[in-house]
């Protein structure tokens, strides 16, 4: 049979067509073509009087080729693979044993019988039960322990060669691929009479029941960060990785340690997983990706979910190699930046703020498409404003797609700052310019592109002046006041 991907299972249900004294195994392979039979004991049948059985592994398998081969069979002897009528895989949850302690009986100086219950083998085999006893209460399998046989059902045994007068506590204790479980507590009240002889033993089974305790007490993840931060009652969970992560591992940690985890990413098949170890490489897709980290509680039916949705970056259109501006000696601000390759770049946008936080677009450059070359470009700011200058390089795609691709900042000083006032500013219509006498001969009023709109002459007894900007469109503009030995602009905004 071939499942398509590899698979993981630990219960194989087979249904025969000859109900006859069958010999059968499970097999797998990693080719389709050469099988081996899988280790655990489980996955031989020997002598099958039924049509059909169910059995559970030791552990999980994971394959993608599985057959049964019948071995034997009252019809023929030889080998065969064609008797199975129906073949089932399932992988179930797992979960330790649940277990009873029997009331110690046949009491004696120095004998007891002691036992208990499987009653719950976990959804897989129980390897080894017994009793454990010692002298202090909750006894473990570290203090004495005698084991009574495997699997589920009753067991006892008789315990010799204990101190007389001498209080003992006892547990039965079961074990499977989970981990080792205790039946019931014991509370014992031994109370001696006045002759100090007598005693009798007044005893209180205490019956635990297993854990619902599903919850994660950590998660953590190989790449990226967690949005919101983790918190054992918040189940979504999303993080961002750059292009280059091509796989993510996760790292959960049970709050009950006897809780299963298991992890699974784009629907795929679920990984059991060790609390407090990190998961192999889950494969990330390009885009969103989708990560479920399922944990089942103690008792087997209590399931909560951790998802973690993984966004992966797309391959960047424009591969920048460098991006600077600089202030020059004249007063402007040259921007360069060039890129190593570019993909379906449709043009850069190159904004200025003076806070950092509201920019305004001066210029629009016409990117190169696709190319696998280096591209050089450049702007220069002819009239930066005072103070800091905070310059965005915008890059968009010809899908519409923006990315920012970094803000470099550059310190201009003007001396006559001071020197000029204009106002209003912002205006509607018309500005005016102060300033002090003899210090400019011309005034412009440009546009962001450098193309000069009005331009007046400053005899040297004029201290101001006013330029109409009614019929100019709203937007930003320069003013430019030229001397003998400064020029100096301010922006102007028009409503």
């Amino acid at each position: 049979m071939d499942l398509g991907v590899a698979t993981s299972f630990n219960r194989w249900i087979v249904k025969s067509s000859f109900p006859r004294n069958a010999d059968y195994e499970l097999q797998t392979s990693t080719n389709g073509v050469t099988y081996t039979t899988i280790a655990y004991p489980e996955a031989k049948v020997i002598n099958n009087l039924g049509n059909q059985s169910s059995m559970t592994l030791t552990g999980n398998v994971t394959a993608r080729y599985v057959r049964v081969l019948f071995t034997k069979n009252i019809e023929n002897d030889n080998n065969s693979s064609s008797q199975v009528a129906e073949f089932e895989l399932k992988l179930i949850p797992t979960y330790p044993p649940t277990l009873i302690t029997n009331v110690p009986t046949l009491i004696a100086t120095t004998s007891v019988t002691l036992g208990g219950q499987v009653t719950d083998d976990g959804e897989t085999l129980v390897t080894e039960r017994g009793i454990v006893y010692a002298t202090g209460i909750n006894p473990t399998t570290a203090n004495t322990k005698v084991k009574i046989g495997d699997n589920l059902g009753s067991f006892s045994k008789s315990i010799t060669g204990l101190t007389p007068n001498t209080t003992y506590y006892t547990r039965a204790y079961a074990i499977n691929n989970q981990g080792t479980a205790y039946g019931t507590n014991e509370i014992k009240t031994v109370v001696k009479t006045q002759d100090g002889t007598t005693t009798k033993t007044y005893t209180v089974i205490v019956n635990r029941a297993p854990s619902s305790d599903a919850n994660l007490s950590a998660l953590t993840i190989s790449s990226g960060t967690l949005s919101p931060t983790f918190g054992s009652s918040t189940t979504s969970y999303s993080a961002n990785v750059p292009n280059e992560v091509s796989g993510i591992k996760v790292n959960p940690t049970v709050s009950q340690s006897d809780a299963l985890i298991e992890a699974r990413v784009n629907g795929g098949t679920y990984t059991i997983l060790t609390s407090g170890a990190s998961s192999s490489s889950l494969p990330l897709n390009v885009g969103s990706n989708t990560i479920e980290v399922n944990v089942t509680a103690q008792d087997g039916g209590t399931l909560k979910t951790y998802t973690v949705s993984v966004t992966r970056a797309d391959i960047l259109s424009v591969a920048l190699n460098n991006y600077t501006a600089k202030l020059q000696s004249n007063g402007t601000v040259l921007l360069n930046w060039d890129t190593f390759s570019e993909t379906k770049n449709d043009y850069f946008e190159v904004l200025r703020s003076v806070d950092g936080l509201s920019f305004i677009v001066l210029e629009t450059i016409k990117g190169n498409g696709t190319s696998n070359q280096r591209n050089q470009y450049s702007f220069l700011d002819k009239y930066p404003q005072a103070g800091n200058n905070y310059y965005k390089l915008v890059q968009s795609d010809l899908d519409g797609t923006r990315k920012e691709l970094g803000i470099r900042t550059v310190k201009a000083s003007l001396s006559s700052e001071t020197e000029i006032a204009v106002y209003p500013n912002p205006t509607n219509d018309v500005v005016k310019i102060s300033f002090a006498k003899g210090k400019f001969t011309t005034a412009s009023l440009v546009d962001l592109s450098g193309k000069t709109l009005r331009k007046k002459t400053i005899n040297h007894l004029q201290g101001d002046l006013e330029f109409d900007m009614s019929n100019l469109a709203s937007a930003i503009y320069m003013l430019k006041l030229e001397g003998q030995e400064k020029t100096v602009s301010k922006q102007i905004i028009k409503n």
